[in-house]
């Protein structure tokens, strides 16, 4: 269990970037609404109780045990494998920190607006919950490489420095995360391709039909700058595959390009497929063949 040492004291200026960013979303749901997905569009309501002010742990520990689930803060960019162990355990992680001001409707890394109004409501869909499991499952079983550790680390870091240090060192610390993310696409882990997945799954996932466009994705449904950005199609989509799915992506920028399923059935299909690049072995986990 946590201390109460690790609970953030948030500000009246944090509550007010709260307030700010949920009239916001109600606004941007009834213009955008039918393009969410209806595990979010139907549960949405169940953050109307948080309205005034952040919640706390215990308030959303008190909403989520209807579902048998609880809460747990964590500090910004996690490790994929921490956040499978979490999952499967059915703790949802929420990050300690709040996104400033100026970035409301987009932040650069992850925070509690993304992790409660991105991942909250979707958690009450049974069906959700299942995929899920279908991901935290497998995933908190693999082995974790350097290579994995490298990425991770690398990522933080990326995220950490954004807008603190020289151009020029930017611009190194990118191209150094293009070399390690190119290797890991021509030599992917198991941890890394599992990673990919939750990425285009449960952070970016688009269910994509000929006349239809879904948002499922907690990643653009709390970046209200995104949403609207596919809300007028004004973006570049491809049909999500067990290959594409390594392609590299910006967790600290807006997408150039999405990665697309035609029904949700698609997501099982994928999970399916990239454990089957991975054996079983005695314990039950997976290692790589």
């Amino acid at each position: 269990m946590q201390s109460s040492g690790d609970f953030p004291q948030y500000s009246e200026e944090n509550h007010e970037t709260w307030r700010n960013f949920f009239k916001e979303a109600r606004k941007s749901w009834a213009t955008h609404n039918s393009i969410i997905h209806p595990f979010y569009r139907d549960n949405a309501y169940r953050l109307e109780e948080f309205s005034n002010r952040i919640p706390t742990l215990d308030q959303l520990n008190s909403a989520l045990s209807a579902i048998g689930w609880s809460s747990r803060y964590v500090d910004g960019l996690v490790p994929g494998w921490e956040i499978a162990d979490l999952l499967q355990n059915k703790i949802m992680p929420v990050s300690r920190k709040i996104r400033p001001a100026e970035e409301l409707h987009f932040a650069s890394e992850p925070d509690l607006i993304h992790d409660i109004f991105g991942h909250f409501p979707t958690l009450f869909a049974d069906e959700y919950r299942d995929l899920l499991s279908r991901w935290a499952r497998p995933s908190s079983a693999l082995p974790i490489y350097e290579g994995d550790r490298a990425n991770y680390h690398l990522n933080k870091m990326m995220v950490l420095y954004n807008g603190l240090i020289s151009d020029k060192s930017q611009e190194e610390l990118i191209l150094s995360s293009k070399h390690l993310c190119n290797f890991l696409v021509q030599n992917p882990t198991p941890s890394q391709t599992f990673d990919k997945a939750y990425f285009w799954i449960f952070e970016f996932g688009i269910i994509q039909q000929a006349d239809q466009r879904l948002v499922l994705g907690a990643g653009i449904l709390s970046s209200l700058n995104e949403l609207e950005k596919l809300a007028f199609g004004d973006c570049e989509l491809e049909e999500l595959n067990s290959e594409n799915i390594l392609e590299s992506y910006n967790i600290s920028s807006h997408q150039d390009k999405y990665l697309v399923v035609p029904y949700l059935d698609r997501f099982h299909a994928i999970l399916e497929e990239i454990a089957g690049s991975a054996s079983l072995n005695q314990s039950g986990g997976l290692h790589a063949e």
